[in-house]
């Protein structure tokens, strides 16, 4: 019979520990719960606090989105106009050029009349212009390279007396 109670009683001990140390843990657990709701809480309270400026802030950002957007619109306008003005640059650059080689094809031709009549010019001598002022009538050549040289420097002739006083020069 003490055999018996000696082993309820180890029995009852080894039950208690075990009650013992569920009811700690459950303790614990208990604590842990506690203090995550009191993080929750608090969370909870900083998040409500921050939704007025989350909402402040979503609207900002909105409005932002619509500036922005508005602007993109513009910026893609103005991008069109560029590209339309581009390609007119291009095209007009395209028409200089032709232009330009035609110019050099034309100048290249001309060169070797400029050039005779800068020899010619260059062999000129004072008495040779000394000798054309002494003509009282200028024969009609002179006349004429006369009138084309008024009409290509738009130079407008001048009705001066004639010397021998017969007629107009």
């Amino acid at each position: 019979y003490l055999e018996l109670i000696n082993s309820f009683i180890a029995m009852l001990k080894q039950q208690r520990q075990v009650v013992k140390s569920a009811k700690w843990r459950y303790d614990v657990g208990l604590e842990k719960i506690a203090d995550a709701a009191s993080q929750v809480a608090l969370l909870q309270k900083d998040l409500e606090d921050l939704q007025p400026v989350l909402e402040t802030a979503a609207k900002e950002t909105s409005a932002m989105m619509v500036t922005v957007e508005a602007e993109q619109q513009k910026a893609e306008e103005k991008q069109a106009l560029v590209d339309d003005e581009a390609t007119k640059a291009e095209a007009l650059a395209a028409n200089a050029e032709i232009i330009a080689s035609e110019c050099e094809k034309d100048l290249a031709a001309a060169m070797p009349a400029l050039d005779a009549a800068i020899d010619a010019l260059s062999k000129l001598s004072k008495g040779d212009i000394t000798e054309v002022k002494n003509l009282k009538t200028p024969p009609a050549g002179v006349i004429l390279v006369a009138q084309a040289l008024c009409y290509m420097f738009n130079v407008k002739p001048v009705k001066v007396a004639a010397p021998d006083g017969k007629g107009k020069a």
